[in-house]
């Protein structure tokens, strides 16, 4: 798991109260959901995040790109029948709704063409989640804090402490 995975994650955790797995190998040529998060919804079950993270400061996405910057790649990855069926079996169960989630940066999806994607994305069935959103949401968590095991949690708090 890459630093931005852990992020992520810590944001899951924290934020959102749901627990994780990451790199879940999905079919025989061992593609992996970046992470799978869970949530308990009291009476009413789970909820399912399938989750890829894609952090991206300089690449903006492509619509004829088939590698892994283009919106097929992307979309293909996401909506994989090998992917839901793997996941179906982690949470053993066939009628639970999987969210499918991309968290990934403003800029790769082009300030100028941002509305289209999300349009795209959202008729797609795709959350879009950013990453600057997650770290105020985190950030605003860490304040709270008195202390922290996280390592996530505790560079935020720091970076309060010194008003930076």
């Amino acid at each position: 798991m890459d630093v931005n995975e852990k992020i992520v994650e810590c944001w899951l955790n924290n934020c959102k109260e749901m627990f994780t797995m990451s790199d879940v190998v999905y079919d025989k040529y061992f593609s992996a959901i970046d992470l799978l998060a869970v949530g308990l919804k009291g009476e009413s079950g789970i909820e399912v995040w399938d989750i890829e993270v894609k952090f991206k400061s300089k690449i903006i996405i492509s619509d004829t790109d088939r590698k892994q910057n283009g919106y097929r790649y992307i979309r293909q990855q996401l909506v994989s029948d090998d992917r839901d069926k793997r996941v179906r079996e982690i949470v053993a169960s066939s009628d639970c709704e999987i969210k499918k989630v991309l968290i990934t940066t403003r800029h790769f999806l082009s300030r100028k063409k941002a509305t289209y994607w999300e349009e795209r994305f959202r008729k797609d069935g795709i959350t879009l989640y950013f990453f600057d959103d997650i770290i105020v949401e985190l950030r605003e968590h860490a304040k709270g804090l008195n202390k922290s095991n996280d390592d996530i949690l505790q560079v935020l708090r720091l970076l309060d402490h010194l008003s930076i």
